[in-house]
């Protein structure tokens, strides 16, 4: 291996290491100065840690970082190819300096959301300024106000995203080191080897830091490392996006932090569906609500589990490492890119509403429900469902003309679409008028309801295929391919919007248990798999603090042909002989009697929650009789 071999492959190492070491060696120093100058992070009610650990640690990533750079910017190495010029770094640290002033004087003094999103937002204007903006998006340039509002946004969403995760011992440098590495790797296989250096003096610095860090944290970076870390991201994102590579570069950035962004999408979806679609129907909060804190992000709910901090850290390392491997794998196979990211979409999604967002979920559907159940003006109803019918409709119409049609211009679709309206769209509203549809309150709608509009809406439609077929000069063919289509798209829409609170509804009472996540729900055991435990369940659903939050475990019935099945979403695990194994099994706190028993079946359930000290109770649904003398 030759001089210039050794010094190409030297240079990586050393910018590494010298990341690496004067992080560790500042954060050593800044633990002893913190507590004299202030900087402690006191045990709380929403802390993880018991004892005050010093804060601010976030300086020593800030000063290792630059340390790095200069290396990469002074010394005289072989030239390399790369985006990131000196100029940008000049730039960055003008910026990084602003952050990491706003961090410090948070962490010292506790500044209020408004003034430290003031801050963040004066930030990203200074980035602007600078030249670090977005600036075009799939190649086509944005207008330069739009361009401010996104470069904004772009900002404060990683800033916000790892402060939100920076909630445990070593989370937010860890996923700092991941995201950083997978930025490094896009762009090696995107031939900008230089650029690299600048990514890999990032993950040296928080790698020495880490060590300080992971847990039993001895040091925290506080909101002077977090917001850096984001800050940092997102500035070399934008740094390395060139007219074509814009959205290559936020594409991957974005997947390289993807557990600190979904971390923090869901603190805002929880936050505002608690704020503004109160299910106690009480004043909403304003915007500076969402920055209150809560104990329900990724971490917490991990350790709720049962996962040690390290482990909860291994795990979410990992996810992100996945994310983040999706976006290099776009970029080293440009051409299947936009499959390789829909396959990380729908994995995080598959992730997202299997493991991660039933707390969101639930809150949303308790939302939607109260919003549901409180008086509306009877005129709203009769009005909105016309309208979105006749909307759709209109909508499918087109779309079925275009997809039948590939050559159609907008000149002979518009002419299409009027000749075809009034038949396809007329006869179906008719009938949907004729069956009563606009009358009817569908939150409290029986299934055979839905099937009468889905029904009338098909026989309207079916009808105005005759109707076109005999009045219009079209080919037989081309108008059964429209109507295929039109009913595919228009009536599942129609029955959709009528069932869409029904099936929140449902939703709610089937996967009750999705309240796991909180820490006051109750794990029971229902006993009855008749009628009565569907109305139960439903109640539990719309009224769910009748009886505080509930996790149900399964269900016990002495039907030998349910065992082992499953009803309104959960299994029923035995019979009354197997109740002391699956008390056990299930780890059940409660035991609720949802059937009509006997004196004699009774009994036994009572003597076994005795003996495990639990609660028994018995829910009843029964008609009485009121005196009128």
């Amino acid at each position: 291996m030759n001089h210039d071999s050794i010094e190409v492959w030297g240079k990586y190492l050393f910018v590494f290491l010298a990341g690496l070491l004067v992080a560790s060696v500042a954060a050593f120093l800044w633990r002893l100065a913190a507590r004299p100058l202030g900087f402690v992070d006191a045990p709380g009610e929403r802390r993880i840690h018991t004892l005050p650990v010093p804060t601010g640690g976030g300086i020593a990533i800030f000063a290792a970082f630059h340390a790095a750079c200069a290396a990469i910017y002074f010394l005289p190495w072989l030239p390399f190819k790369g985006q990131l010029s000196l100029d940008w770094w000049e730039d960055f640290v003008a910026i990084s300096s602003c952050v990491v002033l706003i961090g410090l004087v948070d962490d010292r003094l506790r500044l209020n959301p408004r003034t430290k999103f003031a801050g963040q937002v004066v930030v990203a204007l200074v980035a602007y300024w600078q030249g670090l903006h977005v600036g075009n998006l799939f190649g086509v340039p944005l207008p330069w106000a739009v361009d401010i509002a996104v470069t904004v946004i772009w900002f404060l969403i990683l800033m916000n995203a790892f402060n939100l995760i920076d909630g445990m011992d070593g989370l937010a440098a860890g996923l700092g080191v991941v995201a950083a590495a997978g930025l490094g790797l896009s762009l090696l296989f995107r031939h900008f080897p230089s650029d690299v250096l600048i990514c890999l003096a990032l993950a040296g610095a928080c790698v020495g830091f880490l060590h300080h860090n992971f847990h039993p944290a001895r040091v925290f970076m506080g909101d002077t490392g977090s917001m850096f870390l984001g800050t940092a991201i997102a500035a070399i994102a934008l740094g390395t996006a060139s007219k074509g590579t814009a959205m290559a570069s936020i594409g991957v950035a974005i997947l390289a932090v993807g557990v600190p962004i979904l971390d923090a999408g869901l603190a805002v979806w929880r936050r505002s569906v608690r704020s503004y679609l109160r299910p106690d129907g009480s004043e909403a909060e304003p915007l500076w609500g969402l920055a209150k804190g809560d104990d329900e992000h990724l971490h917490h709910r991990l350790l709720r589990k049962g996962f040690s901090q390290k482990q909860v850290a291994l795990v979410l390392y990992t996810f992100g490492a996945f994310l983040g491997g999706m976006g290099v794998l776009s970029s080293i196979k440009q051409e299947y890119a936009l499959g390789t990211l829909l396959m990380a979409f729908l994995v995080g999604v598959y992730v997202v509403i299997r493991h991660l967002a039933w707390i969101e979920l639930w809150d949303s559907g308790l939302a939607v429900l109260a919003r549901v159940e409180r008086r509306r003006p009877r005129g709203r109803a009769v009005v909105f469902y016309p309208v979105l019918d006749v909307v759709w409709m209109g909508i499918s119409l087109a779309i079925a003309l275009l997809l039948a049609d590939d050559g159609l211009k907008e000149g002979s679709l518009k002419k299409e679409w009027m000749q075809a309206a009034p038949w396809v769209i007329g006869i179906p509203f008719l009938l949907l008028v004729a069956s009563r549809s606009y009358s009817r309150v569908w939150s409290r709608a029986r299934v055979s309801e839905y099937a009468l509009t889905g029904g009338a809406a098909l026989g309207g439609m079916l009808l105005s295929l005759c109707a076109t077929v005999f009045f219009c000069e079209h080919p037989v063919r081309q108008c059964i391919t429209v109507a295929f289509l039109y009913i595919g798209m228009a009536v599942p829409a129609i029955v959709g919007a009528r069932a869409f609170f029904r099936v929140v509804q449902d939703g709610m009472a089937w996967r009750s248990r999705v309240t796991s996540g909180y820490k006051d729900a109750r794990r029971i055991l229902l006993i009855g798999a008749g009628p009565e435990c569907q109305l139960f369940l439903k109640e539990a659903s719309l009224q769910h603090t009748l009886a505080g939050r509930i996790r149900v475990v399964g269900i016990l019935d002495e039907d030998p042909g349910l065992r082992g099945r499953w009803v309104y979403g959960y299994r029923v695990l035995g019979g009354l002989d197997q109740l002391e194994s699956v008390l056990a099994m299930t780890r059940a706190e409660e035991i609720c009697i949802v059937d009509l028993l006997e004196a004699s079946q009774l009994d036994p359930i009572t003597a076994a929650a005795k003996r495990r000290g639990l609660t028994v109770r018995q829910w009843k649904t029964a008609l009485q009789t009121l005196e009128t003398s």
